[in-house]
């Protein structure tokens, strides 16, 4: 099985508990960012939303976004996001399976787009900006959220630092970048955007990063 087919068989297994372990949770991007990404995205924006995983972020955003797309590689994670969206009636928001660094979709769709939790996972981070831009209308914003595991500064921090490289080295975890800040920053300007708005993040001793980037 080659890394990338373990890091989507990962996820789809991960699909079931994904909202449960995620939404608010001591340990993960999603408590705060949550309501950061719904501070910065518009009222009546078109919203891309790239590794939108069950929808967690998406369906936060219904009552204030003209149309979201939900987009996932994890056939596990669309589908409980289509479940979710058929039970709950919104007709503003899909979600189908794509690879968030070729999507197919058209050019300059979205007024926002979002790349939460998914640039650290990226073996191709460059790939991925330019994805996020070409979706992204010209001006429009990229809204960013992610974890920065190597600008740790604190004991705590550093057995996490290191616990996660071990199991990432034992494919315990899919693949991910250890960022530092300045790394980080310096791959989301490197895409020819710009950075706006930035907050660091703190959860469980890890760092991450939120920024917002203009097109």
């Amino acid at each position: 099985m080659t890394p990338e087919k373990a890091d989507q068989r990962y996820w789809d297994k991960a699909a079931a508990k994904y909202d449960r372990k995620s939404a608010y949770g001591e340990g993960t991007l999603y408590s705060e960012c949550i309501e950061l990404v719904k501070k910065s995205v518009e009222e009546n924006a078109s919203v891309v939303d790239l590794a939108c995983g069950t929808g967690l972020i998406a369906f936060n955003l219904t009552d204030k976004a003209k149309f979201i797309t939900g987009i996932d590689y994890s056939e596990a994670m669309i589908s409980l996001a289509k479940a979710k969206q058929e039970s709950s009636g919104l007709d503003n928001i899909r979600f189908f399976k794509a690879d968030a660094h070729h999507t197919g979709l058209e050019n300059h769709i979205a007024d926002t787009c979002l790349l939460c939790n998914i640039i650290h996972y990226s073996k191709t981070p460059e790939s991925l900006l330019l994805e996020a831009k070409r979706l992204t209308k010209p001006n429009g914003l990229v809204v960013t959220a992610t974890d920065c595991y190597a600008s740790v500064r604190s004991i705590r921090g550093f057995f996490l630092l290191i616990a996660l490289f071990v199991a990432r080295s034992l494919r315990l975890i899919p693949w991910f970048r250890f960022y530092t800040f300045k790394r980080l920053r310096n791959e989301l300007e490197n895409s020819g955007m710009v950075i706006i708005a930035e907050r660091k993040l703190k959860y469980f001793g890890a760092r991450g990063l939120f920024a917002v980037i203009k097109t």
